[in-house]
């Protein structure tokens, strides 16, 4: 008999710094497993103004996708707020943006879209 271990404590990773698409951004591993926000669990489907919080801490859930059990992790993140955002246009002037604290779901990046169809991030940008 073969027997793995793993910690399965929450944490943030970056990635190499010439992987410019993910600057500032960070991705949730629990042990062998990626996370990520799926649009079902998070800000009704819109995962663009959310952000990590790298000092908030994780809790882990038990969850039920497709029939199957796992873990689901809940922490504390940021949304941004634009009063005049105007979601459709490609090019508009960055107004006064502040920020509130809000709730963030991650599931096991195996199990999105399972649910319904929707929105999927993993690198997700960080908010210090």
């Amino acid at each position: 008999m073969v027997s793995i271990s793993f910690d399965m404590t929450p944490r943030y990773m970056i990635s190499h710094p010439l992987a410019e698409e993910n600057t500032n951004q960070a991705a949730v591993t629990r042990g062998p497993l990626v996370y990520c926000l799926e649009g079902i669990d998070n800000n009704q489907g819109n995962l663009h103004p959310l952000f990590f919080d790298p000092k908030a801490s994780f809790t882990a859930t038990p969850t039920e996708i497709g029939g199957r059990q796992m873990v689901a992790l809940t922490t504390t993140g940021y949304q941004s707020l634009q009063e005049d955002y105007d979601q459709d246009a490609l090019y508009q002037p960055l107004e006064d943006c502040h920020f509130t604290k809000t709730k963030l779901a991650l599931i096991p990046y195996f199990a999105w879209d399972n649910r319904e169809y929707g929105e999927l991030k993993v690198w997700v940008p960080i908010r210090y």
